[in-house]
């Protein structure tokens, strides 16, 4: 974590920055707005320090507002002050303080305030981080106890990662996994989506901007690069990537360096990089596709993934995963999986790799009614061609299943489905012979 402390008193810069350096958190110190502000271009702050009375009165107070105004990911700003009022106080808060301490402060009470300042921060930029729980990775084929033995690792080296793979293999999960694994857990995660950054702002999006580089940059923007700082830096699909792009990041990761758009600042940035693509790289850089140097500065290590197809022993696990959690998200518990069903599974060639079974799953699950699950129609498989639908009869498909499920979970009731849908008796009547929804047909066969 880095902390800024301004102030213009030498003896409390030194008490605040022993208590800051002794915590473990990196230190800057600042006797002025002017320093502080050429700080904050440079680093990526977590929490300041902000002393109230600087040159002018209330000094404290205007570069709080201005700090909030200007960045895109601002730290949490914690006022001090020798001469506090109650007003000042309220008046900070307002403008977006997170506290408001008084001179001196207690050793106990400054590091309880930075710690639970730095966690808010972290809430507020929690696109940034990842959970452990976010990231299982399932199964107990052989391949995948090698590659999670691999995972271990590579994971604390540090060393660069190339990870290879069908779309919807897994890919971003064995990345997350290698971060959530090594010395930087604690710090950021940011993905790029290789193939959507458009080729007039990839240096917008990876190196950031400067405010007024261009029109419409209202406000100063950190690139990928700089948000990834002591963190992972994930390209997606970086066979998406176009040889000038390609040229673009080798010399920010060769560098470890970057400068935003508009500004004359070199940027130290240090991002461990892993990189992610369902091509065959080898073939593209034959074909002059793909930079060779970039290829060796990522394949360091290559994680080459299998589809879900040649490791079948993960099917069941994957989708007895995914149907517990979507059954406890839509509040549906699912009792029973016919074995059946599991051998059907089992056998189907999942083109879509994890990412069709899980759709599979959830649809399964708002299918499943009280004898267990029910991947849908009798005619869909998964991976299965079937015939395009139109829009309305895909509505009428989910309005005809949506009122079979509310009128068997309300006994066939039809008054008391209708108040259960916010429907008008009469009108849930006509909706039913619409559908050709026969009610004695639902009886049997629920």
């Amino acid at each position: 974590m880095k902390v800024l402390i301004v102030d213009d008193e030498i003896n409390i810069q030194k008490v605040l920055k022993d208590i800051i350096t002794d915590n473990g958190w990196t230190t800057f110190v600042a006797e002025s707005t002017e320093e502080a502000w050429k700080v904050l271009e440079k680093e990526f702050i977590d929490v300041m320090l902000l002393d109230v009375f600087l040159k002018d009165e209330k000094e404290g107070i205007d570069f709080l507002k201005k700090v909030r105004a200007f960045f895109d990911f601002p730290p949490e700003i914690i006022m001090i002050t020798g001469h506090g009022s109650i007003d000042m106080a309220v008046e900070a808060l307002k403008n977006g303080a997170y506290d408001f301490i008084e001179k001196p402060p207690s050793i106990e009470r400054l590091v309880v305030t930075v710690s639970h300042a730095a966690e808010s921060l972290r809430l507020k930029r929690e696109s940034l981080y990842i959970r452990d729980q976010d990231t299982p990775i399932i199964g107990r084929s052989r391949h995948l106890e090698s590659i999670i033995s691999l995972i271990a690792k590579v994971a604390p080296t540090g060393g660069n990662v190339l990870i290879t793979g069908e779309s919807g293999s897994g890919k971003e999960l064995v990345a997350k996994s290698i971060h959530l694994n090594s010395l930087r857990k604690d710090g950021p995660f940011v993905i790029v989506n290789s193939a959507a950054i458009p080729e007039d702002l990839v240096e917008a999006e990876l190196f950031g901007y400067e405010k007024g580089a261009f029109t419409n940059a209202l406000k100063m923007k950190r690139g990928k690069f700089e948000l990834a700082d002591s963190g992972t830096l994930f390209f997606d699909e970086i066979g998406d990537m176009s040889l000038k792009t390609q040229s673009k990041i080798l010399r920010a990761i060769q560098e470890k360096k970057v400068e935003r758009v508009g500004g004359e600042e070199t940027l130290n940035v240090n991002a461990r990089i892993i990189a992610a693509t369902n091509k065959n790289i080898e073939e593209m850089m034959k074909g002059g596709k793909f930079r060779e140097d970039l290829y060796y500065r990522l394949n360091v290590v290559k994680i080459e993934l299998k589809p879900l197809r040649e490791r079948t022993e993960d099917i069941v696990p994957l989708f007895e995963y995914y149907v517990d959690r979507f059954s406890k998200e839509y509040g549906k518990p699912v009792r029973h999986i016919d074995a059946s069903i599991l051998e059907r599974i089992v056998k189907m060639p999942w083109k879509g790799n994890i990412r069709e079974l899980k759709n599979f799953a959830e649809r399964a699950v708002i299918f499943s009614g009280p004898n267990g699950i029910n991947p849908g129609r009798d005619d869909e498989g998964p991976g299965e061609e079937r015939p395009a639908e139109t829009f309305n009869e895909a509505k009428d498909d989910f309005e005809r299943e949506y009122i079979k499920r509310a009128l068997s979970g309300n006994g066939y009731n039809i008054s008391k489905t209708a108040r259960a849908l916010g429907m008008d008796r009469s009108n849930l009547f006509k909706k039913i012979r619409s559908l050709g929804i026969n009610i004695e047909d639902c009886k049997d066969s629920g």
